[in-house]
């Protein structure tokens, strides 16, 4: 079934969101490893577990006239005890030669391989790199169209330098996101896609196996011109909505956050908790959870601690 995502568009497009710096790189971190994020790309599908295989991917702005957008793909497994990372490479490229027409080596190292292949149809080149840690292995995998390969190729080199197997102060499975801003720790089983090219990181609930319609978390950042009380800040959320958003009716309010309904784009009945944080200096960070009108109570312990969990540096 086809998953949904239903957001209140454009309910926050009155306000001027800040972009971050160029130094400002976004770093998704794990119970066990943690990677920067290039600028302007983003990352989705969290680190989603499938068959005891971790699956992160990066994805670079997408280019005109390209046949695919290019991508890093982070996967991880169990190997077993002593393998080298130079055999677990050639133990790959031997699975490669078989699934991918007209496979072709290009380039190999110690801890990386460069080949070409045909996949599902397009021609393809891609870069894979290795790490071995505690019986386990991280392959990073970069693809790019063969003709646009060598413009991306420093990104992957620099995606893998940045890759960390480390301890981490997380101790479930949850995952976090920094930049030199802030932090934010999400379930590991929610999809999603955190964009460093602007102040906003949306992440969203796994679908609802009836319904296909995900729940749906942003944040937003901006700075204003003038210092305001979460309590004012609020008010001004509250004064746009009241005149642009459709069926908006304010249902809940407190000191840093408000509830409401409304109807979205798409005409759904939709309920909507909004969470304010600010660093005293004119910034705001506001958290939006978005939930079906009907399945809102199933969520909201789920996005206050999401929005609990965020850190401003």
């Amino acid at each position: 079934m086809k998953r949904k995502l239903f957001v209140l568009a454009g309910i926050i497009a009155f306000i001027s969101a800040a972009v971050f710096a160029k130094e400002n790189v976004m770093t998704v971190d794990t119970k066990d490893c943690s990677v920067s994020v290039p600028e302007g790309w983003s990352a989705m599908n969290s680190f989603r577990i499938v068959k005891g295989t971790s699956v992160l991917c990066l994805l670079a702005p997408e280019k005109q006239g390209e046949a695919f957008q290019s991508n890093c793909n982070i996967t991880s497994g169990v190997v077993n005890k002593n393998v080298t990372e130079k055999a677990s490479l050639q133990a790959g490229k031997e699975q490669l030669e078989i699934l991918f027409p007209n496979f072709k080596m290009i380039e190999e190292g110690k801890n990386y391989h460069i080949y070409t292949a045909t996949i599902n149809g397009l021609n393809v080149k891609q870069v894979q790199f290795i790490k071995i840690k505690d019986n386990k292995s991280y392959i990073i995998t970069g693809s790019s169209p063969v003709e646009s390969f060598d413009s991306y190729y420093s990104e992957y080199k620099n995606i893998f330098k940045s890759f960390k197997i480390k301890p981490s102060a997380i101790s479930d499975d949850s995952i976090e996101l920094s930049t030199s801003d802030c932090s934010v720790r999400l379930p590991v089983e929610w999809l999603g896609q955190y964009t460093n090219s602007s102040s906003i990181f949306n992440f969203a609930s796994p679908a609802d196996s009836k319904t296909g319609v995900c729940s749906s978390v942003s944040l937003l950042k901006e700075t204003l011109d003038k210092a305001y009380t979460t309590g004012e800040y609020l008010d001004i959320l509250e004064n746009y909505y009241s005149s642009s958003v459709k069926n908006f009716n304010l249902v809940d309010r407190g000191e840093y956050f408000h509830v409401y309904t409304a109807s979205n784009s798409d005409g759904a009945d939709i309920k909507e908790v909004q969470f304010v944080k600010s660093n005293k200096k004119k910034t705001y960070f506001l958290f939006t959870c978005t939930a079906i009108e009907d399945n809102y109570d199933s969520f909201a312990e789920t996005f206050a601690k999401i929005a609990e969990s965020l850190t401003i540096k």
